[in-house]
């Protein structure tokens, strides 16, 4: 799949592609308006080759963790707008806001942000979740934490916030070493 520019047509609404926010191993992700100015994300899977996602099954898994998450108010996340399963693709709310990853680079990261992650985790692991904890993945709107994920898996210490997530949280040579590549 090459990069989507200019306008797409999904189930009838059709969207204007205002910038490419990100591309991972299986999907790239786009800020998109529609014919209101009203601004959304729309992740759309790709098949490239070194994806280790397999399609079919990772947009429901998104789903499916959103369902999760739900039942989570202290994890706060983007609403799903719009989701089609056959043709790949999420609609989602968009937060307004800068990135944790963009605030430690910025040497703007507070210690309430990392307090709200730390109170989203304890309520996680006793629901026996855990999310996926790299910075990129949360927004700051207005002082409030926004997971913009939606991936979570079933808890265990070796996957904790505290073994896996918090080395990115500041600027370790790990959170260097992913900026600089």
């Amino acid at each position: 799949m090459k990069e989507l520019t200019g306008r797409i047509n999904l189930d009838g609404t059709e969207y204007e592609i205002i910038e490419l926010l990100g591309k991972g191993k299986g999907s790239y992700t786009y800020l998109i308006k529609d014919d209101t100015g009203t601004k959304y994300v729309l992740k759309k899977i790709h098949h490239e080759s070194g994806s280790f996602y397999n399609f079919g099954g990772n947009l429901q898994s998104d789903i499916s963790s959103y369902e999760s998450l739900l039942n989570v108010p202290e994890c706060k996340m983007p609403k799903i707008i719009k989701a089609n399963l056959q043709e790949e693709y999420i609609i989602k709310e968009f937060i307004d806001g800068k990135t944790i990853a963009e605030l430690i680079v910025e040497e703007n990261m507070k210690k309430e942000y990392l307090q709200q992650m730390i109170d989203m985790c304890q309520v996680l692991y006793k629901k026996g979740l855990t999310i996926d904890y790299f910075p990129t993945n949360y927004v700051v709107n207005n002082g409030i934490l926004y997971y913009v994920d939606y991936s979570c898996f079933t808890f265990s210490k070796n996957n904790s916030f505290e073994n896996t997530g918090i080395i990115y949280w500041s600027k370790t040579p790990e959170f260097l070493e992913f900026i600089t590549t």
